[in-house]
């Protein structure tokens, strides 16, 4: 199912969707207990609250700022792992020079 994003954000159709409620609303429509969808011609029953456009806007916002968040804590997962890994390998020292050089090319804080 696809928005149109001058009628509803999909930020916000996402939260909604995956919310208690919306989720109660989209299973009154579900079909059968092997297929678990909704089919297009039911997505047109599921009534969406309209919000104000600041409130959707901040929804946007918030969940565009937790993507960011998980992709740098899933970066700096990846860097430490390295570290690990080098420390391991060869000494810490190595590890400690690899998180300075990283941290003088501003990838990590």
């Amino acid at each position: 199912m696809r928005s149109i994003e001058n009628l509803i954000n999909p930020y916000y159709l996402l939260v909604f969707l995956n919310s208690s409620i919306g989720q109660l609303l989209t299973r009154r429509n579900l079909r059968g207990s092997v297929q678990q969808c909704i089919y297009p011609c039911d997505t047109k029953k599921v009534p969406i609250p309209i919000l104000e456009k600041s409130i959707k806007e901040q929804i946007e916002i918030t969940i565009r700022e937790g993507e960011e968040a998980y992709n740098k804590s899933k970066e700096l997962l990846n860097i430490a792992k390295r570290a690990v890994e080098m420390a391991v390998e060869t000494n810490e020292e190595t590890a400690s020079d690899f998180i300075a050089e990283l941290q003088k090319l501003s990838i990590i804080i």
